[in-house]
């Protein structure tokens, strides 16, 4: 997903299960907490 995100630019991704109901949304953020090393998340909430 992180890679969708970042080749197109996206704010958010929806999350679908196999018969395309929608189950939630990825955020660019989401992605990011995910990626960053804890100590900065921390820092980056702060902000």
């Amino acid at each position: 997903m992180a890679e969708l995100i970042s080749k197109y630019n996206l704010l958010a991704l929806p999350v679908v299960d196999g018969e395309n109901c929608l189950l939630g949304v990825v955020t660019v953020d989401d992605v990011v907490d995910l990626l960053l090393p804890p100590a900065s998340r921390r820092k980056r909430r702060k902000m």
